[in-house]
């Protein structure tokens, strides 16, 4: 999947139906969670970035957090949103949160770093 519109059509443009929660007025459900470290960039002063690995160990959480309240802004049209964590898994610890929108079209894509057995990707 190249873009949040995908993921949105492969849910039908609705959430799953999560398990019920003591606060009916909204509900998360993680729908893909993976192991994932993640890169640091810091701007040089020739105008390129250093790239620094971060030494926590971490996972990806693709979270779909459902609401009963009359949709928002912040939320789609069938009362949901989808956020990408990133979550620190030593404390357990939520670290980035990126809120995702149907016309952010957004990309998770490898990068060609040169080396065949990297597994390095990108959010843009």
């Amino acid at each position: 999947m190249s873009n949040a519109q995908d993921l949105l059509s492969i849910l039908g443009g609705a959430a799953p139906r999560p398990a019920p929660r003591a606060n009916p007025s909204s509900s998360e459900k993680t729908i893909l969670s993976f192991k994932a470290g993640k890169m640091n960039t810091e701007l040089q002063p020739n105008g390129k970035y250093m790239v620094s690995p971060d030494n926590r160990r971490g996972e990806i959480n693709l979270v779909w957090t459902t609401t009963n309240a009359a949709p928002s802004s912040s939320a789609t049209a069938s009362g949901g949103q989808l956020t990408v964590q990133w979550k620190d898994r030593r404390t357990m610890t939520t670290v980035n949160t990126y809120p995702i929108f149907p016309s952010d079209n957004a990309t998770f894509e490898r990068v060609e770093t040169g080396h065949d057995a990297d597994r390095v990707y990108l959010l843009t």
